[in-house]
């Protein structure tokens, strides 16, 4: 009898063990927020802005930071240097008190309109706050970005003709930017810039226009592109390094470019599941 029930609590063990090892996680469902930079026009190609104090800017602005702490995200990351945490989290803390304006005017008076009405502020704190998110976290990393000195390169190469490739791929996507941002719509200029469509066409300036700069010993366009990649790779092991154990979804608020690549490369991550920013906002 002491024998059998030993077989039995052996098994017993077995089979539990080979059902924990059998056991998949539910993927973390992860949110990408692609936007364009409220307070700064920089990158390659330049657009126009809408005007984030506007009325109504602010009352989309309320109904997409609502959706977004609908989703009820636990960990919440944006495009802020990694290396500045310490920085963003005496940032978030202030807006959390409501005393963030008091805080800038302080410690960043040359910055208080950059700070107040940034992307970080205008969605991610003000989402955060609604979603009883305690930290930000800042995934940013700088890497080389030399276009000037590609530019050069290609114009040392004689590419005219690929510079001229570059300018109307570039043209196409601001002028798309521009139109997105004649509807005067928040919520309609997000919604439009997280698509696969916006994705690939400032993805293809880099890959069929910039990378080809150079000649046959001379890689300047490839490197760049290549500062790109490792750019957002560093930003990728971020996010991939910070998940919490207990953490189910996660806010991702970053530029546009990012979110396109972000999106491509996070799928072969089994552990992840990318939820696409439109089916949050309606």
């Amino acid at each position: 009898m002491k024998n059998i029930l030993i077989t039995l609590f052996t098994i017993l063990c077995s089979v539990q063990l080979f059902a924990q090892s059998n056991y998949k996680k539910e993927p973390i469902e992860v949110l990408i927020i692609g936007t364009f930079h409220f307070s700064a026009n920089s990158g390659v190609t330049k657009t126009n802005k809408l005007d984030i104090n506007d009325a109504k800017t602010q009352e989309e602005l309320e109904v997409i930071s609502n959706q977004i702490a609908a989703f009820k995200p636990n960990q919440f990351f944006v495009e802020w240097e990694a290396e500045n945490q310490n920085n963003l989290d005496e940032h978030y803390k202030a807006y959390l008190k409501d005393e963030y304006v008091s805080y800038l005017e302080k410690n960043d008076p040359k910055y208080t309109k950059f700070y107040l009405e940034n992307e970080f502020a205008q969605i991610g704190f003000k989402t955060g706050k609604k979603a009883n998110i305690s930290k930000m976290e800042g995934i940013d990393f700088q890497t080389g970005f030399t276009y000037d000195s590609v530019i050069k390169t290609a114009e040392l190469n004689k590419q005219q003709d690929l510079l001229l490739q570059i300018d109307q791929m570039s043209l196409e996507y601001k002028n798309l930017s521009n139109e997105l941002m004649k509807s005067k719509s928040m919520i309609q200029v997000l919604k439009s810039l997280n698509t696969e469509k916006i994705y690939n066409l400032d993805m293809k300036t880099y890959i069929e226009g910039i990378n080809q700069i150079g000649n046959e010993n001379n890689f300047a366009g490839a490197y760049l592109v290549s500062e790109l990649y490792r750019r957002n790779l560093y930003m990728i092991s971020l996010i991939q390094k910070k998940i919490k154990p207990e953490t189910k979804r996660i806010a991702v608020l970053v530029g546009n470019s990012h979110a396109g690549f972000f999106t491509e490369i996070l799928k072969y991550d089994s552990r992840f599941k990318i939820i696409n920013l439109n089916e949050i906002i309606k």
